[in-house]
């Protein structure tokens, strides 16, 4: 589904502007975060000796970032700073998921209707209350991680796929210049004569 969303939203961009915007900017972004905010922690409980951080975060690790931030100033404001951020992120996800959802369930319409997009909306989230009212996340996880072997090899043949096409199209490219040079009129050359 992902890769059907960052499809969409990536029309019309060079395979340059794609790999930046899709795939390098988010991970030296990630990579940023990770960096600051694990550093700081273990900064925190080994350099400052805040054993209680770890204690915490050991204890329950849904609260690890909230006991993390009361070690800044203005704790209160990141930490709803922090929720904000976690909002966004779920809406925009489900708001991708169920956009790629109605696509697939009007056979591929660039536009779904709002009714199948309402209606996937109320699915996911009627399922997401129940694995969490459940507390059947784990076996979700379990069933994630079972996937995840087919999948790698999905990805390696298309990786393969995107690169034989990609060399066709150099190639064809190529041999169009070719043309070009050997006398053939391109299309502007024949508008100017």
């Amino acid at each position: 589904m992902v890769g059907s969303f960052v499809a969409r939203i990536s029309k019309g961009r060079t395979i340059k502007e794609f790999m930046l915007g899709a795939v390098f900017i988010p991970a030296l972004g990630s990579f940023v975060w990770f960096a600051v905010m694990g550093g700081s922690a273990i900064h925190i409980i080994q350099n400052l000796g805040e054993v209680a951080l770890a204690q915490a975060v050991e204890a329950d690790v849904t609260s690890a970032l909230f006991k993390f931030l009361d070690y800044f100033p203005m704790s209160t404001l990141l930490s709803v700073l922090a929720m904000v951020l976690v909002m966004v992120f779920f809406v925009t996800s489900a708001n991708s998921a169920v956009f790629v959802l109605g696509m697939i369930s009007e056979n591929g319409n660039p536009n779904p209707t709002s009714v199948t997009k309402v209606v996937w909306g109320v699915v996911i989230a009627g399922i997401s209350i129940v694995l969490i009212m459940t507390g059947g996340l784990s076996g979700l996880q379990s069933a994630l991680v079972a996937t995840a072997l087919p999948l790698s090899v999905l990805m390696l043949v298309m990786c393969y796929s995107t690169y034989k096409g990609l060399s066709e199209d150099v190639i064809a490219s190529a041999d169009k210049r070719c043309e070009t040079s050997e006398g053939v009129a391109s299309p502007a050359m024949a508008k100017k004569v």
